[in-house]
């Protein structure tokens, strides 16, 4: 299944903000030694941001889901001021877990101070 994820906040109290859109095409699959497994086929240039947050939401993914899954990175549409590998990690993260629907406490991005927060998987789901 194809999902796409628009990731667009404004900076509170400046010009500017973080803009990243990523594609992803997602399935279960039945394997048992790969929880979450991926590909990359977008610009180069988002290689490592896009890798990172999948691992990322691997660790979360885990921690609650028992199925597996494979996750391709089709596309990603950014802007070169406002486009950041921060942003696009923290868009991938984001995006997967909305897809997922998994509630991540803490995983939060402010706009006011311009901060990403990404909570220690063993206190991502503390209540």
């Amino acid at each position: 299944m194809n999902f796409k994820f628009d990731f667009r906040k404004q900076f509170v109290d400046s010009n500017g903000g973080v803009l990243a859109t990523i594609e992803f095409e997602i399935h279960q699959t039945n394997s048992d030694a790969e929880k979450v497994s991926f590909s990359y086929e977008a610009e180069e240039c988002w290689r490592t941001a896009c890798e990172a947050g999948i691992l990322i939401f691997a660790d979360y993914f885990k921690r609650i889901r028992k199925d597996s899954i494979e996750i391709r990175v089709l596309r990603v549409d950014w802007l070169p001021v406002d486009s950041s590998a921060l942003g696009v990690l923290f868009a991938t993260v984001e995006g997967l877990n909305q897809f997922f629907g998994i509630e991540v406490n803490g995983l939060a991005f402010d706009s006011r101070h311009g901060l990403f927060t990404l909570p220690e998987r063993r206190r991502a789901f503390d209540q």
